[in-house]
């Protein structure tokens, strides 16, 4: 008659379920605080394809594309045409290999600009019966363009060392291990790459006058902070050169008050010293000279004036003022000669300025 006579109820425990459903929510929460809270672009592909399934906030802004446009592109379309065939060869190492790796090459965006990035990334991962691969994509741009500034500054740096003749270098201490630039090398007449930069290879070149004041100089330089009077010493270089130089720089103190750092300068002064020289010698030469030759140019120009007057004194028949004119071209040529030893034996302008730069 459609009455209600029973009840039979079903009841089915599911706490596991419940726990299970909260744990995947908490595992889908943290890949999203870790996916998209990122600071570098994440793009995950399939292995066996290579077509991004998925990619964060950063990889958008990185690439210039929205996220549906990004989803199912192939990766190689990420990268400009002379990267593809370097940036395939990896692809597949990194999707056999286990272990965590990373590479520098670029990538071209939607508006076709090139940018220099680190992509990095770990084992590929299943999930079911997929394989995938995620890799970070770290934005290089400023840090390249710093690093192509420091190399230039550095090579603009090593070029003026060279014109100016002045080579740097940095020692630590006590130890005494130094960084020497190229023209540090060059002044010692040694070759980069091939040995251990350290303080004593330029001590043990100074020559012994000059031991005992650049020991003493060295101690004053470090364990005052601040900068040291320059030095001047002549060294023996690697190759037996002979080289005058003018050590000069700062030291540094720690935090605990100690002296750790000696930052300096090596100037070569070679060349002025043997230009100081060679004009010192030629003004030996002048001095000389002019002792040696004076009474040659007095005796011809004493002649010549003596032979003037006589002749402007109309003292003299024709016949003698010839025999008085041709003793006039003689006493002319004698000073002549005179002159052109002189030139003979001292150097031009030219030479000398030659010698100076």
């Amino acid at each position: 008659h459609g009455k209600i006579l029973g009840l039979t109820l079903f009841s089915n425990d599911i706490t596991k379920l419940i726990e299970q459903q909260e744990e995947t929510r908490m595992v889908d929460l943290r890949y999203a605080a870790l996916f998209d809270g990122a600071e570098d672009a994440i793009l995950i592909a399939d292995t066996s394809s290579g077509n991004l399934v998925d990619v964060n906030d950063k990889a958008c802004q990185l690439f210039g594309y929205s996220k549906m446009e990004m989803i199912g592109l192939h990766q190689t379309k990420l990268h400009p045409p002379e990267a593809l065939a370097y940036v395939q060869a990896k692809f597949q190492e990194f999707a056999k290999n286990k272990q965590y790796h990373f590479v520098e090459t670029d990538i071209i965006t939607q508006k076709g600009q090139i940018k220099p990035v680190r992509i990095s990334g770990g084992a590929p991962f299943r999930v079911g019966k997929y394989m995938f691969t995620a890799a970070y994509f770290h934005d290089r741009t400023v840090e390249k363009a710093a690093v192509e500034k420091a190399l230039t500054i550095q090579e603009l740096l090593s070029k003026a060392e060279g014109i100016a003749h002045v080579g740097s270098f940095e020692v630590t201490l006590p130890g005494g291990f130094a960084v020497w630039s190229d023209e540090m090398f060059r002044i010692l007449d040694l070759t980069p790459n091939e040995m251990i930069a350290h303080s004593d290879i330029f001590t043990n070149m100074v020559l012994p006058s000059y031991k005992e004041d650049y020991a003493k100089w060295i101690v004053a330089a470090s364990s005052i902070e601040g900068e040291s009077k320059p030095m001047k010493v002549e060294i023996k270089t690697a190759k037996g050169n002979l080289k005058h130089v003018i050590v000069s720089g700062v030291s540094y103190k720690d935090k605990s008050g100690y002296i750790y750092k000696f930052i300096g300068v090596v100037k070569d002064i070679t060349k002025r010293i043997a230009t100081l020289d060679n004009l010192q010698e030629q003004n030996r030469k002048l001095k000389e000279i002019a002792w040696a030759q004076s009474h040659l140019v007095r005796g011809p120009l004493s002649d010549i004036l003596g032979i003037s007057k006589i002749i402007k004194g109309d003292l003299v028949s024709l016949d003698e003022r010839e025999k008085l004119l041709h003793q006039i071209h003689e006493a002319a040529e004698k000073l002549d000669q005179v002159i052109k030893n002189v030139v003979k034996n001292t150097s031009t302008f030219e030479e000398i300025l030659e010698d100076f730069e």
